[in-house]
């Protein structure tokens, strides 16, 4: 009963935040993320939570991240990408290079007292490269115990949420003063034909057969690339999963019909409101009260430590701010993630450039990081 009350709750409630940002501007202000993730974390510390909702969550978020980037990509254009892939790609390196520069900082500070703080690091190279799956995977490459795994989870997701709303809010602003505003290529992408809004509301009466299209459509594109993936790998691949997801989503794009549904990219960021409300609804509390201030430390250190480096590099070399924000966040977050990003900037030319980097993060992360920690355990 409680699972699904908190199901419904989870799936619906997004659209009565819609409604209070229609109503109230500034709430539209915040946007519609920021206030999925504050009720989240609320939801969280509420102490409301059955204790085996963590699964309900996890599938939701899931879900809602499979449906929504069909949706958000079905009015992209690769010629975009064209034209700003030297920078992305200059931004990519140094992102990575600031990570690793931060990891060696702060395992010379916190080494000394955090138990397997090689494999530990090298964990966070993955997850910072790749998200949770390179994490997972690095756990049984690395040999860390289901305990150490959980910590570094609850404590990234703290981060994490409070990384996005940093990002989305005051950070976005302060960043116009240091690193070159975002020059758009003015290509026409197929996006500017959707509702100029990226807020809007798209469940309106005369868009219904146009959602119900989008939906359909997401579902299928969502059935063949789980299909994909588990034929090639027997279960479901992160990486393989995106490609697929991306891959067939720019193929369906080209449809003259499917670029004609203006609000799929409001119905999909419907599903990322979902997906952040899941999201921040995870936090373990419990772990917070029990916490390892070392590796506490040494996540926050290495998380906006690796943020503010990349912004100095991306002010030497005339970065401008959308690409190093987006690029920040497919590499510390994963690709699901960049579409907010994309919705709080008010730039969506930096998806599928950014979904790009967080797909190069999922490929090349495990290998850095078992590379990282075995340097840190022979040589630091």
């Amino acid at each position: 009963m409680y699972l699904a009350l908190l199901s419904i709750f989870l799936i619906f409630f997004p659209y009565v935040i819609m409604l209070l940002c229609e109503k109230f501007s500034l709430l539209n202000k915040l946007g519609p993320v920021i206030i999925s993730f504050i009720f989240g974390l609320i939801l969280s510390f509420s102490g409301l939570l059955p204790e085996n909702a963590g699964e309900t969550q996890d599938l939701i978020m899931s879900l809602s991240v499979v449906l929504a980037l069909p949706m958000l990509l079905f009015g992209s254009d690769i010629r975009t990408w064209k034209r700003i892939a030297g920078k992305t790609s200059l931004s990519l390196m140094f992102g990575m290079i600031s990570l690793i520069i931060i990891i060696i900082i702060g395992y010379q500070i916190w080494g000394n007292k955090i138990e397997n703080a090689d494999k530990i690091a090298g964990m966070m190279v993955g997850l910072y490269t790749g998200g949770t799956p390179n994490l997972a995977a690095l756990k049984s490459a690395l040999n860390v115990s289901p305990e150490v795994y959980i910590i570094i989870n609850t404590y990234d997701l703290t981060y994490g949420v409070i990384y996005l709303i940093s990002i989305m809010t005051f950070g976005k602003f302060l960043l116009k003063f240091i690193i070159p505003k975002f020059k758009n290529t003015k290509i026409k992408t197929g996006i500017e034909n959707y509702n100029q809004n990226i807020n809007a509301n798209p469940f309106l009466k005369k868009n219904i057969k146009e959602l119900l299209f989008v939906l359909v459509l997401s579902l299928a594109v969502a059935g063949i690339s789980l299909g994909i993936s588990y034929i090639i790998t027997g279960k479901i691949n992160m990486l393989l999963l995106v490609l697929s997801l991306t891959s067939l989503s720019l193929i369906a794009g080209m449809n003259r019909n499917v670029k004609k549904a203006k609000s799929s990219f409001n119905f999909g960021m419907y599903f990322i409101l979902v997906f952040s409300l899941s999201l921040a609804s995870m936090v373990n509390t419990e772990i917070l009260k029990n916490i390892s201030f070392e590796l506490f430390y040494y996540i926050g250190f290495t998380i906006f430590g690796t943020l503010l480096l990349h912004i100095v590099f991306s002010a030497i070399f005339k970065i401008d701010r959308d690409t190093t924000i987006v690029t920040s966040t497919a590499l510390v977050c994963s690709p699901p993630f960049v579409p907010m990003i994309a919705d709080s900037v008010k730039n969506k030319e930096i998806i599928l450039p950014g979904i790009t980097v967080g797909i190069i993060g999922y490929a090349i992360g495990n290998y850095i990081g078992v590379f990282i920690s075995w340097i840190l355990k022979n040589y630091l």
